[in-house]
């Protein structure tokens, strides 16, 4: 009899292909405790999905209708700006992609030693918040999980931690202090930048915010995404022999940059490099470089004359918006010189390569 069921209904899913559509949607289904929407997953534990209350002070249960609270899912608390402090569960193992963006209310937020996974953008936008402190068992942060949270000023990661993709504090611009937990295998913090040793990546810059000229350590192969994202007192930005790439928004928005030397190192800029930089006024790309990401150099009002050489193969999509002054300086018949010609630029052929 149950041979018959199955092979009944694997017709209808062959016949009709939109029921395994609904087989799906019944499989996630979500129930309501309360304030809460919650899902349960294949081991019986529940993911919080929404939250509808209106609580300025808020202890999410450890239980949804019997079953243990274990994930808070993606964007759960997003924009619930009237939170002020916030006690997740021990048993909750995962904070999922945004689950508290937007609380810009949030001053206190209690995580549990339970806690593994910080997902991406998590805390993002969380104006109010900080120094929260982050169980020792904490083994994955995301890319920017507290992106843009003004008030954050020091923050101490644990020894276990890896940063999964890129910066996890672009946009902190008062962060003054990090605290890395002893014998922590590959992150390193001194005062000023926090540095992910492996990789030889600058991850971030945190130092004083009156200073006018920084040097990138020895070394360092990689400039983060949006490792100096909003310093706007840097004027300067000295780096070393040897680096290897800029990566995504790695100098986006520092306005007092007014120059900069690449080393002959340099092989890739990545998007959005130098968006931003609006007193940036005259840049040679070195002779190794193969790729420059999309909006690289966005709003540069400022930057008057670029020298891009024959290595370049690929310039991403609107590069040079904004850039109203700019004169590329392009070898003849180079992919630089098509682009240009392709995109209304004005250029200056020249024997550079």
């Amino acid at each position: 009899m149950k041979k018959n069921y199955l092979i009944i209904l694997l017709c209808v899913f062959l016949c009709f292909p939109g029921a395994w559509v609904v087989a799906e949607v019944v499989r996630i289904m979500r129930y309501t405790d309360g304030d809460f929407a919650f899902i349960v997953l294949e081991d019986g534990t529940a993911q919080i999905r929404r939250y509808s209350g209106r609580d300025a002070v808020l202890e999410i249960p450890s239980a949804m209708k019997g079953h243990p609270v274990s994930e808070i899912g993606d964007k759960a608390f997003e924009w619930r700006f009237w939170l002020k402090e916030v006690t997740v569960p021990d048993g909750v193992h995962r904070i999922g992609t945004g689950s508290f963006g937007g609380c810009y209310s949030l001053e206190k937020i209690h995580l549990p030693d339970s806690l593994t996974l910080i997902g991406s953008r998590a805390f993002a936008m969380c104006g109010e918040l900080d120094d929260p402190a982050l169980p020792e068992e904490l083994s994955s942060l995301g890319t920017g999980a507290f992106d843009g949270c003004a008030g954050l000023t020091r923050i101490t990661l644990p020894s276990s931690v890896r940063l999964e993709g890129e910066n996890p504090f672009s946009g902190c611009g008062r962060l003054r202090e990090i605290r890395i937990g002893e014998g922590h295998s590959s992150l390193r913090a001194d005062g000023e930048i926090l540095v992910e040793e492996e990789q030889k990546r600058l991850i971030t810059y945190y130092g004083d915010p009156g200073k006018e000229t920084y040097s990138v350590p020895e070394g360092t192969e990689q400039i983060g995404a949006g490792a100096f994202s909003g310093c706007a007192g840097l004027k300067e930005i000295l780096l070393p022999e040897g680096l290897l790439e800029l990566q995504d928004h790695a100098f986006y928005g520092c306005s007092a940059l007014t120059g900069m030397t690449l080393p002959s190192s340099v092989k890739r800029i990545g998007n959005g490099t130098f968006s931003g930089c609006s007193a940036l006024k005259e840049l040679a790309l070195p002779g190794e470089v193969e790729s420059i990401g999309y909006l690289a150099f966005y709003d540069c009002r400022a930057l008057t004359l670029l020298t891009i050489p024959e290595s370049v193969s690929r310039i991403g999509q609107g590069a040079f918006i904004g850039c109203s002054a700019l004169t590329v300086s392009a070898a003849p018949g180079s992919p630089a010189e098509r682009y240009c010609e392709e995109n209304g630029l004005c250029t200056a052929k020249t024997g550079v390569s």
